[in-house]
């Protein structure tokens, strides 16, 4: 079925620069298993707050209260993707 299947070194690479590319926008690698070419990376849930200062400031504070509950149910929340690069060289990205 695979027309050009990629050796086990091109798979890493591959995986290699897909990890960089998350690195430069904050994500942190968690766990990688070369064998099956898969890495894990996260990064943690972040709030805008540059937002949430303007919008406090036009509603003369009372956006605090909402933003203070916003940064609490954010506190440990993380983004995490599992990424694996397929015989064929594909990558395939699962968010949860």
């Amino acid at each position: 079925m695979n027309a050009n299947p990629k050796s086990e070194a091109e798979r890493l690479e591959i995986l290699n620069q897909v990890v960089l590319s998350y690195a430069s926008r904050g994500y942190a690698l968690s766990y990688k298993d070369e064998q099956a070419v898969t890495a894990v990376i996260k990064k943690k849930a972040s709030i805008n707050n540059t937002l949430h200062i303007i919008l406090s400031l036009v509603t003369c504070g009372f956006w605090l209260m909402i933003w203070l509950i916003m940064a609490l149910l954010n506190m440990n929340k993380e983004k995490v993707i599992t990424i694996n690069v397929g015989t064929d060289g594909r990558v395939k990205e699962y968010r949860n």
